[in-house]
């Protein structure tokens, strides 16, 4: 631990090594001082600072210290704006470049640009600007303004190129190329996001891109698959426009998007995208296929005197129409290709039961009749009927579709129903074609601004309101179906204690705090219909059930905030947005792809809290995490790193090899045990084993050509090992097989076949006549034996042949079992197949584990280490082992569970013994059996599609 000198003083604000000075590293502080560390003895060479260096520093903050090309230069930027070339050296200032602001880093380009080989350096400041200096000439080249609309904090040129990159935090990251006749730059590349949290987020049609906004006045459409598709929606050139007035983009920019609603069916033939903004009456249409502002705004007429600000909006399931509600309580309707307003919604004031007109409200309504003149007076019957009564109705007896704000407009899936609901605690149906209401539902309290959800297809209307509740209500048959509250009920022994609440020694009360009510931000119900999910101003995602509403779980994603979520129509991602987070959060469904045990304790505590942590960047450290210079130091004074505060992220595979888990028998066991089970006898049940694992069976020829090309290929669990090869080139021969070495040429040395212990002992025991002719060779590997548990030495069979052989007992002893209930009865017994109940059942529920679980590689060499190495030589004991992997397949066909790894294995096993088969009887009688039930598997298959198929062009019209 090294500690600075009182003379020093200040808080260390930057830190940077010179070049060629070994072990020595320059500090900077608050005071304006330099200082230069030995960091191996601790010792402190000299501090800079004051006019005796030549370094004024008029105290101010230094903020940056920079290397240079040049050897002991360095670059000093300072609060008060300027930048000081400095040599360490010599102790004196070569150059100082003065600025409007406080500067922030700086960079150094020695080769200069395309045109001339003059040396740049470039300052950034606050403000964002870039400014380029020439050293050779000592004047300004380039000045850039507002090239970020926030302070940039870091710059760097890269060697021998004219190319700078800055970042800023704006969140932007931008690349500038110095290419110009006049030595100025240019855009070339930028990444940049939300420059501000966003607080509203939304899917688009398939779930592959994303809708965020937020007060940095910005609408973006994130990609969920390739970043390079993601975008800025243009408002008409505000970026070149800000530069040239000198002001900020955001000044140009629209208001914040407060509500959006979008159609993916005329994306490439009109704007598809509406928005509404904070406090404007007008709403706004963009074009997501050329990403810009929309030729049209759907604006209310001046006649209509109406300039109340929109609250929400929802374009129709055709994409022509657009609703928009207003704080008048209005809702209208607008055309999206032209722009026009076409109807409102209106409602019949003082309408009865029965949907007539009440007389005595329409005449209470009714001041003198005014603009009417009618035989008789304002009393008269003819006021009160002929064709001016729809008139009168249309004109002085309908009003807005709420009384007060009109909170949410939606639209359903088939363009049939409009729904509404507002300020007076109503929700109100209306007909798409006519506009006309056709039902009423009391909400029981005043609905949240845009907090709603209709679902298209299910007319299921979840509304959130000023209650603290989320009801869900059915638009068909106008009722109330589900109220969820997202405030803890309080029990009747509560209230009592509530009610006598104690009274002080002295007889005064004691007030109590009310408690805020929870209410919801955003409100969706999943595309299945399922769930519904509830944003609520404590930052917690709430998760009902609906069909038996129940509070699910209630999920605490990370220690922000969560201001808006979206759920994909697929039920995949979720993304999320943090109060004082500038990122959008994507978060993965675990329960459609993962069987993992959490998840049953997960559903068997209804109703418990979760709470998962955000995702981090691992290159970053965490904002409560504060690093210091000298954590601790050993005896020689080198750093340590304590293990306990090392934040470093490992990722999936690492951490599966930390922990010497195999990844490939992990996956297994969780999807074997996912594998539903039979529905009945025979019917075609998937195995759900991934796709790759299928396709690797029959394509594992095609992996190893691959990874003698390519080593470093990977496509397989098991990494093949690498063949060890002699110095010709050759894979040398195993260890366990004998050579015989030619005295010539070494290349010309064989494998040495020698007899096995059987024939030599035959040869010693047998008769004396023998010759060596009738020796008989078996070419069976020596290394295949086993000790039969008497001394002998017999032939070993695989794993796979050993659970085989177990199953076909098990059959053979049922048929048994069976022969002699028929002979006893005098007659026969039918064995009926019975449904199985998971993916290891029946007879050779161990053989299936190991085909299941195993490896591609490992499957294929249990397949082809059945059976003979040789046809020519093969004997009837090795037929009969591929006969029972036949036996095998036919059984388990029929049986019809895990039908596509079946399938799978069954084509692997033909192409490695089909030549075996076709060269016996026997085993081609066994394989005509196999393919009989194949082929009736598959049919019964096809029959069925057929059916269907036929039923849909019957419906269809497809005659």
């Amino acid at each position: 631990i090294v500690v600075l000198p009182d003379s020093f003083g200040g808080s260390i604000t930057c830190i940077a090594h010179p070049d060629t000075y070994i072990n020595k590293i320059i500090l900077g502080n608050k005071r304006g001082k330099l200082l230069l560390l030995n960091i191996v003895t601790g010792r402190i060479v000299k501090v800079l600072s004051g006019s005796a260096d030549d370094l004024d520093t008029n105290d101010a903050e230094i903020t940056f210290v920079q290397n240079s090309p040049a050897l002991d230069v360095i670059a000093v930027g300072f609060s008060d704006g300027r930048c000081v070339l400095y040599d360490i050296n010599k102790e004196r200032a070569i150059m100082t470049l003065q600025h409007d602001c406080k500067v922030t880093c700086c960079s150094f380009n020695a080769q200069g640009n395309q045109d001339d080989n003059d040396p740049l350096i470039v300052v950034c400041d606050v403000n964002g600007t870039i400014t380029t200096w020439d050293l050779e000439k000592r004047r300004q080249r380039d000045l850039n303004q507002r090239a970020h609309e926030s302070e940039i904090i870091s710059c760097y040129f890269f060697p021998g190129q004219p190319l700078l990159m800055t970042s800023a935090k704006d969140n932007s990251l931008k690349q500038w190329a110095y290419d110009q006749p006049d030595g100025s730059s240019r855009l070339l590349k930028f990444r940049c996001g939300h420059g501000k949290p966003p607080n509203s987020v939304s899917f688009y049609a398939d779930g592959k891109r994303i809708f965020a906004s937020g007060s940095d006045k910005s609408l973006r459409v994130w990609s969920t698959i390739q970043d390079q598709q993601s975008k800025e929606l243009s408002q008409s050139r505000t970026a070149s426009r800000a530069k040239k007035l000198n002001i900020h983009e955001e000044e140009l920019k629209l208001p914040a998007v407060s509500f959006i609603s979008w159609n993916e069916l005329r994306e490439y033939s009109w704007a598809n995208i509406a928005s509404c903004h904070e406090k404007e009456n007008k709403v706004y249409t963009w074009r997501l296929g050329t990403g810009i502002l929309g030729e049209n705004v759907l604006e209310v007429p001046p006649k209509e005197g109406d300039i109340s600000a929109c609250t929400s909006c929802a374009i129709s399931q055709c994409g022509s129409y657009c609703f928009v509600s207003y704080e008048s309580g209005a809702v209208r309707r607008f055309n999206m290709q032209s722009g026009l307003q076409r109807g409102e919604l209106k409602r019949v004031i003082g309408t009865g039961p029965d949907n007539r007109i009440d007389k005595n409200a329409l005449a209470k309504s009714l001041k003198g009749n005014e603009g009417y003149n009618f035989p008789g007076g304002k009393k008269s019957v003819w006021a009160y009927s002929g064709p001016q009564l729809d008139d009168i109705i249309e004109s002085r007896y309908t009003t807005s579709a709420h009384d007060g704000m009109c909170a949410l407009v939606q639209t359903d899936g088939m363009n049939r129903y409009v729904c509404t609901t507002g300020e007076d605690g109503k929700v109100r149906v209306w007909k798409y074609n006519d506009m006309k209401l056709v039902g009423e539902i009391d909400l029981g309290a005043p609905a949240i601004l845009g907090t709603g959800s209709l679902h298209k297809t299910a007319e299921l209307f979840a509304v959130a309101s000023q209650d603290g509740t989320v009801r869900v209500f059915d638009i068909g048959t106008k009722k109330r179906v589900r109220t969820f509250r997202l405030n803890k009920e309080k029990s009747s022994g509560d209230e009592k204690d509530n009610a006598s609440a104690a009274t002080a020694a002295d007889g005064s009360k004691k007030k109590k705090k009310k408690k805020k009510l929870v209410l919801a931000t955003k409100v969706e119900i999943t595309s299945d219909r399922e769930w519904m999910i509830s944003c609520d101003t404590l930052g917690m995602l709430k998760v009902f059930d609906i069909p038996s509403a129940r509070l699910l779980q209630t999920m605490k994603m990370g220690s922000d905030k969560i201001t808006s979520f979206a759920l994909s129509p697929t039920l995949e991602y979720l993304a999320t947005t943090h109060a004082g987070k500038r990122g959008v959060f994507l978060w993965n469904n675990r329960s459609l792809s993962s069987t993992d045990e959490g998840l049953d304790e997960v559903v068997e505590s209804v109703g418990g809290t979760v709470e998962l942590e955000a995702p981090k960047i691992t290159t970053l450290v965490d904002d409560d995490v504060n690093l210091s210079l000298t954590n601790a130091t050993n005896a020689n004074g080198s750093i340590l790193q304590d293990d306990d505060d090392d934040d470093m992220v490992l990722d999936a595979a690492d951490e599966m090899e930390a922990k010497k888990v195999d990844p490939w028998e992990q996956q297994k066991k969780e999807l074997i045990a996912s594998i539903p089970a039979q529905l009945g006898p025979g019917m075609a049940t998937l195995s759900l084993l991934p796709i790759k694992q299928l396709k690797d069976l029959n394509n594992l020829d095609e992996i190893r050509a691959m990874k003698g090309k390519d080593p470093n290929f990977r496509n397989v669990t098991n990494e093949g090992k690498e063949e060890e090869q002699d110095d010709f080139g050759q894979v040398r021969a195993p260890f366990f097989l004998p050579t015989k070495t030619d005295d010539t040429d070494v290349r010309n040395s064989a494998f040495v076949v020698e007899m096995n212990d059987d024939n030599k002992d035959g040869k010693k025991n047998g008769d004396d006549n023998d010759d060596s002719s009738n020796t008989q060779i078996t070419h069976r590997s020596r290394i295949l034996k086993r000790n039969d548990g008497n001394g002998n030495s017999v032939d070993a069979d695989c794993e796979l042949l050993r659970r085989w052989k177990q199953g076909a007992r098990e059959i053979a002893e049922f048929e048994q079992l069976r022969l002699a209930n028929s002979k006893r009865k005098d007659k026969p017994i039918v064995l009926k197949q019975k449904a199985r109940t998971s993916a290891y059942d029946g007879p050779y529920r161990e053989a299936l584990r190991l085909l299941l679980t195993s490896t591609p590689e490992v499957v294929e060499a249990e397949i082809k280490s059945i059976g003979p190495w040789d046809i020519e030589t093969a004997t009837e004991e090795e037929f009969e082992q591929i006969g029972l992997g036949l036996d095998f397949f036919h059984h388990e066909v029929l049986a019809g569970m895990n039908f596509d790894a079946i399938q799978a294995l069954l084509r692997l096993y033909l192409s490695s013994h089909g030549e075996t088969i076709a060269a016996n009887d026997g085993l081609k009688e066994r394989c005509k059996k196999l393919r009989e039930a194949v082929a009736e598997s598959w049919d019964r298959l096809d029959a069925m599609f057929n059916e269907i198929r036929a039923t849909f062009s019957h419906y269809a019209g497809k005659h």
